[in-house]
């Protein structure tokens, strides 16, 4: 096993992934300088339903000498406004001189157990004549609200939000979990180092089984994902891991393995996972 070369490709790639979080960044760089827009990368905004308000932000990419308004669309698609979530309003207003502002989406949480839910929000107007709407793709002007339900056979959203990440006989460190970006039940994000190995947060998806109906532990699986490209030799590491929940302890324990793409193991490790 070559480890340095493990170390040398961690680093690279936790070198890219710093580069790009830089993009994500609210002074987002466009060809197009004239323009209102949604902040941020993201196409899909996730409302867990136990949540309370979230917070969506719009910007223009420079100040002007007045008030600005920006008007946006809401579309219902399966949700329903008002009866699954409310919206604090359908414009914002970027005051003379500033570059942002936001509104809020706060969803309706309820004791019924249903599949995720979904509405689009869309910018239809700017009220200054120098800017437009969006800069060439969708993802600047549309945005797709998932509200996720807390109400599952697993109760993964135990462990949505900031984690306790203890790697066995190594270090302690964080992590946070959050429902995927379609709202889906009994599948939890776990963004961490689970393995350990220096490359920082990489998002994992873990399919949570109940032992029973209504039970409250279980299995989870983790399938085998990329965790590191070309990290030794040329080859991949991937990433792979079973385990159990214990919804009454709200622990997590994942029994991991890191895997060359030849076949061959790099090391192997247990994960406990705790809400913080």
């Amino acid at each position: 096993m070559n480890y340095n070369k493990l170390i040398k490709g961690l680093f690279f790639v936790t070198l890219l992934a710093t580069v790009a979080s830089c993009s994500d960044d609210e002074s987002n760089l466009f060809e197009d300088p004239h323009f209102a827009s949604f902040l941020g990368l993201n196409t899909s905004v996730l409302a867990p339903e136990n949540g309370g308000a979230v917070s969506v932000k719009m910007g223009i990419t420079e100040p002007q000498s007045q008030d600005v308004t920006i008007t946006f669309a809401v579309t219902d698609i399966t949700a329903v406004q008002g009866v699954d979530y409310s919206i604090s309003s359908t414009s914002v207003v970027i005051p003379a001189g500033e570059y942002n502002s936001s509104f809020t989406i706060t969803p309706v949480d309820n004791d019924e157990f249903n599949e995720a839910k979904t509405f689009t929000v869309e910018i239809t107007d700017v009220s200054a004549a120098g800017l437009s709407i969006g800069n060439f793709d969708e993802q600047s002007y549309f945005r797709t609200v998932v509200i996720s339900n807390d109400d599952c056979p697993s109760q993964s959203n135990l462990w949505w939000g900031n984690l306790v990440v203890q790697d066995v006989g190594g270090n302690t460190f964080g992590g946070t979990g959050s429902a995927n970006a379609n709202g889906d039940c009994d599948v939890l994000i776990i963004t961490a180092d689970l393995p350990d190995a220096g490359i920082g947060p990489v998002p994992f998806e873990t399919t949570f089984t109940p032992s029973a109906p209504g039970a409250t532990s279980g299995t989870l699986v983790v399938p085998a994902q990329t965790y590191c490209t070309d990290c030794s030799d040329g080859f991949d590491a991937l990433y792979s891991a079973t385990g159990t929940y214990d919804e009454t302890t709200q622990t997590i324990i994942l029994f991991y393995s890191l895997d060359r793409t030849d076949g061959a193991n790099f090391f192997t490790g247990t994960n406990i996972i705790n809400p913080e």
